[in-house]
């Protein structure tokens, strides 16, 4: 099977992943990638071979996953996201998330720092706006508007299937706005890449947002790639060039 999927016990319900192992990766290293859309991660699953395992997370609320009841606040989510961890027996990995996925990231690097070495952050300009009223006002019009991308995420999973799936979108949406994220961001030591998916709309109406974002951090760098895929099946900017450049900046930082 060039998959395994399965669920990890954590305190607020039951965490769905799925994993790929390389055995011919030395060192045996674990990436972790968090996405609100589990079935456009799954296509890069076999595209990090530097990894032992890369294990791919539906964030709680999203996909498979349970939500994280009583109103979650992000810094929750990430003790969730960490006892995961420790229910797959990873003591330490690199992590890779977009959307709502990397605010978790930055969350999860923010609170647990010895449990990451490397980071990525990706995400449309909008979402990277440091000011948090400023982001909070960009995210609530990208959902008002029901994007492409925003319309297949109602439909999967979880959402389509169960009738109260709404309310605990709702409730992780809830978390990401109330989560000072550039914050969280400049509070991060390890290795970061915050790679920005650009496209001329969101130029027009936010402007590029990487270099202010990486400003305060310690050790990070910015690349802005352009979006070719409005739907984020694709990952926005295609699944080999998102991975090629996450691959890119390990490789650097190895």
């Amino acid at each position: 099977m060039n998959h395994r999927y399965g669920y990890a016990d954590v305190s607020f319900g039951q965490v769905h992943y799925a994993i790929r192992r390389h055995t011919s990766a030395p060192g045996g290293a674990t990436l972790v990638l968090l996405n609100p859309r589990a079935r456009s991660s799954l296509p890069m699953l076999p595209l990090f071979g530097n990894f032992e395992r890369v294990i791919a997370i539906d964030i709680p609320g999203f996909g498979r996953s349970s939500a994280v009841p009583n109103g979650p606040a992000m810094p929750d989510i990430a003790d969730a996201m960490a006892e995961c961890f420790d229910a797959l027996g990873v003591v330490r990995a690199d992590l890779f998330g977009l959307h709502t996925g990397h605010k978790v990231a930055a969350a999860i690097a923010a609170r647990h720092p010895a449990r990451i070495g490397r980071l990525v952050i990706a995400g449309r300009s909008h979402s990277l706006i440091p000011e948090h009223a400023a982001r909070n006002v960009a995210m609530q019009a990208v959902i008002d508007e029901n994007q492409p991308d925003m319309a297949i995420i109602r439909m999967e999973g979880r959402y389509a299937d169960e009738a109260w799936a709404p309310r605990d979108f709702a409730e992780m949406f809830k978390a990401n706005f109330n989560f000072d994220f550039a914050a969280a961001m400049c509070a991060i030591a390890v290795p970061t890449l915050v790679l920005e998916i650009a496209s001329a709309r969101e130029d027009e109406l936010y402007g590029r947002q990487a270099h202010r974002l990486i400003a305060g951090m310690q050790d990070a760098c910015a690349v802005v790639l352009p979006q070719i895929d409005p739907t984020g099946l694709l990952m926005y900017v295609g699944v080999e060039t998102m991975a090629d450049t996450v691959n890119a900046f390990f490789a650097r930082k190895s």
